[in-house]
């Protein structure tokens, strides 16, 4: 069983009404604007170093723009903790969010 599966359970964002739709929204939006920041005035002068596609801050700018801020959060911590040169990196797209229906 893969590192994702196991994880599943940690990530899976329940269906948001409008109104938490919205509060997650603002929630994430200064991550958000933090990452494009990042990628804007940094990235382009530190090269492409990552060992994943989509690229970390890519990966992160996905993950808030689709989860909640604590699964995003999460998501993004465990792929930049991965990140690193003992690990083959490749393809590792942003987990589709999901609902468990009681």
């Amino acid at each position: 069983m893969s590192h994702l599966h196991d994880q599943e359970h940690l990530i899976a964002d329940p269906e948001p009404t409008p109104e938490l739709w919205w509060g997650w929204k603002i929630t994430n939006f200064l991550p958000i604007l933090l990452i494009r920041a990042y990628k804007l005035v940094l990235s382009p002068f530190l090269g492409g170093s990552c060992r994943f596609e989509p690229s970390c801050s890519s990966y992160a700018l996905e993950a808030f723009q689709t989860h909640n801020f604590f699964a995003a959060l999460w998501l993004t911590i465990w792929r930049i903790l991965r990140c690193n040169p003992f690990v083959k990196g490749g393809f590792d797209p942003v987990p589709k969010p999901h609902s468990h229906k009681h």
